[in-house]
């Protein structure tokens, strides 16, 4: 018996079908929490029982959580012009971009994918903590995207020149370059604009970071991101 063949979507790069899917996308991600959030509102209005309104109240809160998380994912794509770095959490950081890139990818939490967060309460990086989140956003939802059922996600501390890195236990790049993968609106998924490595090697060279793609013989990638910019590194605009 033959073993199956994983196969990807052919890649695009096509601006207008990248638009098409992003929409497509969003739009059905968050019919569900809409319309939960409606309902809940509902409920409320039709409870007597202080107890029942409080558990629907709560339903609802829930609901609304769900909805900023996926507001607070498209924003993984916007693209600045300037940083602001502070000093920041990095496990918080990483924990919070986690929470957004599972929310915002389908079929992410039935898969039951564990983050391994390996920086310690105490270690701080300096960095603008909106656009490096989004940052990781992107990373972690490729990440999740190419991990099997039950699978854990690595988010590790560097040493030296390297800040952190991003390890999955996927198929790797399938052959393809750090140039195609990075090229805006480039994509082997259905429901993605195609923009979020782009986005994100933007904001890596914003705070004088470069990332590196690692593939070995065992199963996985390694996502480094490494202080200094690339020789000739473009922005998402070809700056």
């Amino acid at each position: 018996m033959k073993a199956a063949v994983k196969r990807i979507q052919l890649p695009t790069s096509d601006p207008v079908e990248a638009v098409a899917r992003f929409v497509t996308g969003f739009t059905h991600n968050i019919k569900s929490p809409l319309t939960g959030v409606r309902g809940y509102g509902e409920m409320i209005g039709r409870e007597d029982d202080r107890a029942r309104r409080a558990y629907w109240s709560q339903r609802l809160m829930g609901g609304l959580e769900s909805l900023d998380l996926m507001i607070e994912g498209v924003r993984r794509y916007q693209l600045p012009t300037s940083v602001t770095p502070q000093r920041v959490s990095a496990r918080n950081l990483v924990r919070s971009a986690w929470c957004i890139a599972a929310q915002i990818t389908s079929g992410a939490r039935a898969r039951n994918l564990q983050l391994v967060n390996s920086f310690a309460a105490d270690v701080e990086l300096t960095v603008d903590p909106l656009h490096y989140r989004n940052l990781l956003v992107n990373l972690l939802q490729n990440a999740i995207d190419a991990s099997p059922v039950g699978a854990a996600v690595r988010v590790q501390p560097g040493t030296g020149a390297e800040v952190l890195s991003v390890r999955d236990s996927g198929d790797g790049l399938h052959g393809l370059s750090r140039e195609q993968i990075t090229q805006p609106f480039f994509t082997t998924r259905s429901d993605r604009a195609g923009l979020g490595l782009a986005v994100a090697t933007q904001i890596a060279a914003l705070h004088d970071q470069r990332m590196e793609w690692i593939e070995t013989d065992a199963a996985g990638l390694t996502v480094r991101i490494v202080t200094g910019q690339a020789t000739g590194a473009k922005g998402v605009c070809g700056e």
